[in-house]
């Protein structure tokens, strides 16, 4: 028997996006950021209208969209990226060696 209701969770995620990556003056490397997510199966909206970080996290809040990528300058200086969780509002680090 299946399941008959859904947890809110699951219903405030975007079931067809995954990451939404939002480029702060690094259109390049976080194109790279991005085909290297969607070789590991992950679906990615890119933000190509250069939209201030704010309008961007209320268009991923608006979406549904669970995981926020900002890639600023610093970041690329410094061989990572942020992800912020739209749900808990948490932000983490992950490595990425830009070239």
């Amino acid at each position: 028997m299946g399941r008959l209701f859904t947890s809110e969770k699951e219903l405030r995620e975007n079931p067809n996006i995954d990451y939404y990556i939002v480029p702060l003056g690094t259109q390049k490397e976080s194109l790279l950021v991005a085909n290297y997510l969607r070789n590991k199966g992950y679906k990615v909206e890119y933000e190509m209208s250069n939209k201030k970080l704010g309008k961007a996290l209320d268009k991923a809040n608006k979406e549904n969209i669970p995981y926020v990528i900002i890639i600023g300058e610093n970041e690329v200086k410094n061989n990572q990226y942020k992800i912020k969780d739209m749900s808990s509002g948490e932000e983490r680090i992950e490595s990425y060696l830009f070239k």
